[in-house]
């Protein structure tokens, strides 16, 4: 409403007004956002290539767990660029200014270090040991490893540097998840056994409030797994670690028992998008959940070949024929499937324990 006798307007007093730009302008502050974040990808590829080539060849010794699987290998690479752009994304998007950014790309390229590694002498026989822990040792190792320092200082610069490697040291260890989900289970599992040990417990911290450092990667980390490459991944761990292996051959058994065939690949696959919804589901930040749920719904789209590990070998690249190519070995998996026969199965258990509990009464 305009009042033009009392010479200003109670519109103007009242109301306040609200921007709303064109299509326009937002396809170009769009396209101007997109070119940043491909420029800033471009620079810290080549910038911090050292330190990216020093995790890869990390991953790559023969003492690594990832070397002994071609698949574990390749997924560890690619989750580790994955992390790396959608940090770089993520980043950008939230305005981090300058050294916020260095930092949490540092933190992307760092935070799986030791996800290869054997367990020290002390944790030794503990299974899945590395799994919890990898957060905590890779941060200790940027503390101590010279030539992981000097390739900080070099990238880093030497101004504060001490504090810079504290953040991207808090960043890491707070990157471990889901929780609650998979890795609460897992976790639960290797403190078990190190109480028996009298060793002290692993904890897993959560970011800080305001640690935009530690939110973007553990989100990052979090939407990696939920991806279909993240499927992937979880899905070559399960196919080539014995403990995992087992677990999808139980459950296999278990399902069998009630007459509902369920291959150990669709196993696997249950238990990748489990993990995948925990993801989402540990993430406070609720764009970040909606941004971790739409590349869940594309990975539902995604169809996923489960190719198992020989038992009591080492290299998957030792068990294909000769001239057979290993895409095509292996067998198909969908999620749909998957979850069509888990429903079976629940239907078909809650069948028994009612039939179960007539024949008590009879």
């Amino acid at each position: 409403m305009f009042n033009f006798e009392g010479g200003r307007s109670e519109f103007l007093e009242n109301e306040p007004f609200e921007y709303s730009p064109s299509p326009e302008v937002i396809n170009e502050e769009e396209d101007n956002l997109g070119e940043m974040i491909r420029l800033e990808k471009n620079e810290v590829k080549e910038k911090f290539a050292d330190m990216i080539d020093y995790v890869g060849r990390r991953y790559e010794s023969p003492d690594s767990t990832l070397s002994q699987s071609e698949e574990q290998l390749k997924a560890f690479k690619e989750h580790n660029e994955q992390i790396l752009d959608k940090c770089i994304e993520q980043g950008i998007k939230r305005g981090l200014n300058e050294d916020e950014l260095a930092k949490l790309e540092v933190s992307a390229i760092l935070h799986d270090l030791s996800k290869g590694d054997t367990p020290p002498k002390w944790a030794a026989g503990i299974g899945n040991f590395t799994l919890v822990y990898h957060g905590e040792s890779a941060a200790e190792e940027i503390g101590s490893n010279e030539k992981l320092q000097q390739l900080l200082k070099d990238e880093l610069g030497e101004d504060d540097l001490e504090d810079k490697v504290a953040h991207i040291q808090r960043a890491i260890r707070s990157h471990m998840g889901p929780h609650p989900g998979f890795m609460s289970d897992v976790l639960g599992m290797v403190n078990e056994e190190l109480k028996e040990k009298g060793l002290d417990q692993i904890e897993h911290s959560r970011p800080k409030e305001g640690d935009q450092v530690a939110e973007v990667l553990l989100a990052a980390d979090m939407y990696s797994l939920a991806s279909s490459k993240g499927i992937r991944k979880v899905m070559a761990i399960r196919s080539a670690v014995p403990f995992f292996k087992q677990q999808d051959k139980d459950l296999s058994t278990e399902y069998a028992e009630l007459g509902i065939e369920l291959n150990p690949g669709e196993a696997a696959i249950l238990s990748a998008f489990d993990s995948a919804y925990a993801a989402r589901d540990m993430i406070q930040n609720n764009d970040d959940k909606e941004w971790i749920q739409s590349t869940i719904d594309k990975s539902v789209e995604s169809k996923y070949r489960y190719n198992p590990l020989d038992d009591g070998d080492r290299r998957i690249s030792g068990h294909v024929p000769e001239g057979c190519d290993r895409r095509q070995t292996g067998i198909m998996v969908s999620i749909e499937e998957a979850q069509q026969k888990r429903k079976q199965f629940e239907d078909a258990k809650k069948s028994r324990e009612a039939l179960e509990k007539i024949q008590e009464i009879v």
